[in-house]
């Protein structure tokens, strides 16, 4: 059985709700896959909102959200996901937190005053913690998920997992070294059938922005190449990208590699 994955949350750092963002969307990261009898939710970002008000969260009742890292852009939808207001509903939570942290920990120091109305002691879901280690691999059903530590401020994590037709990886907020391959993460993608990675600028502008812990598209491109992915999914785009340059940019990529690199748009599902 393949695996449905859809794009509920695709842009980077904040979100643009601006009529300059509407094909593509404002959202920030948030991907759901149906591995299985299993849904898996990538980030809990903006567009977490969104899908927590779908028919796609109505047939689930156990939910596993997987956790690159705590950055804000990417835990801000937590506090509207309705299901975590819902006792019908068992969320596991799954990070690799930092020194000293535990994951829920990680989530009563984004939901306290002031910062918040909400806490923890609001939701009504069964919650589980689940902490790994780098490298460590997780086990969700009868399904195997590895990971991978990415070069980020704070530290982020990839994600790997396989249906019974193909494989997804998901690779971002990552900063690659200028003319130095990360041979650990081409052994980590290799051969997978879906990648997305992070692509928030090009090459052209990515000096600026070193030790942001971002990456370009065409680094994506080279790992493609180099670790023989099968489609390249453009992830975690600028907020500074309106519409017209990512319809400009997807028109080259389409010229130049067909099908092969996508930019990943939100509300687009995929199967692997």
């Amino acid at each position: 059985m393949s695996a449905r994955v859809t794009f509920w949350g695709v842009r980077g750092s904040i979100p643009c709700p601006d009529v300059n963002f509407m094909d593509y969307g404002g959202h920030t990261s948030c991907v759901t896959v149906e591995l299985g009898e299993d849904l898996l939710i990538l980030d809990a970002g903006s567009g977490l909102q969104k899908m927590g008000r779908s028919d796609l969260v109505k047939r689930h009742k156990t939910l596993h959200l997987l956790l690159s890292h705590a950055h804000l852009d990417h835990i801000m939808g937590l506090p509207f996901f309705a299901p975590l207001y819902d006792p019908d509903y068992t969320v596991h939570f799954y990070a690799r937190p930092a020194t000293g942290e535990t994951v829920d920990g990680l989530l009563k120091k984004m939901l306290m005053p002031p910062f918040s109305p909400v806490t923890t002691e609001t939701f009504r879901a069964t919650l589980h913690f689940h902490a790994f280690k780098d490298g460590e691999s997780l086990r969700i059903g009868n399904h195997t998920i590895a990971t991978h530590p990415l070069n980020h401020p704070g530290g982020s994590t990839g994600y790997r997992m396989a249906s019974d037709t193909g494989s997804l990886c998901y690779i971002t907020d990552t900063e690659h070294t200028v003319g130095k391959t990360d041979e650990g993460l081409v052994r980590f993608i290799k051969n997978s059938d879906c990648l997305i990675y992070d692509s928030m600028f090009c090459d052209t502008n990515f000096t600026s922005y070193i030790g942001w812990g971002h990456s370009t598209w065409q680094e994506g491109v080279r790992l493609q190449e180099k670790a023989g992915v099968k489609t390249f999914f453009l992830f975690h785009h600028s907020p500074d990208a309106v519409d017209d340059h990512l319809k400009a940019l997807a028109e080259t990529l389409e010229k130049t590699f067909g099908h092969q690199v996508r930019l990943a748009k939100e509300g687009t599902c995929v199967y692997v």
